[in-house]
């Protein structure tokens, strides 16, 4: 678990409400051999927004060091438990231009299908990350 204040590229949107955004507090969880992490999102009043998702390759944690391979597709799940699958077209960018082997894309699409298919039945997130209360 860390803790940090998202920096993205453009405000993250769904459904014309915007979800993530430049200085939203976030608590991020990484976990040993799973292909996505997961950051609890609140916005700059300190209010839930909801979970965003990175699939990735499984993390390598050596010496309190976590490398992640960010493998393009993102989830939002919001806090009614509405999952939307974001950056697609980042995602078939990068296996068109070949920056993904065929092997990881295809586990990559399969893994977001899953946790789209866990959230709907409201078990993703996790409760840990759900229940989790400490922040900065």
């Amino acid at each position: 678990m860390s803790e940090g204040v998202a920096h993205p590229r453009h405000a993250v949107m769904v459904e014309d409400s915007i979800v993530l955004d430049q200085g939203y507090p976030v608590v991020w969880f990484v976990f040993r051999g799973e292909w996505y992490d997961i950051g609890k999102v609140y916005d700059r009043k300190n209010r839930l927004k909801g979970y965003y998702s990175d699939i990735i390759k499984p993390a390598v944690i050596e010496n309190n060091i976590v490398r992640i391979t960010d493998l393009f597709l993102d989830l939002w799940v919001s806090t009614g438990g509405k999952a939307t699958v974001l950056d697609l077209d980042e995602y078939e960018e990068a296996v068109e231009k070949g920056w993904l082997e065929a092997k990881i894309a295809l586990e990559a699409r399969t893994k977001l299908d899953h946790l789209v298919e866990l959230s709907r039945k409201h078990l993703f997130p996790p409760r840990l990350v759900i229940d989790f209360q400490e922040r900065m």
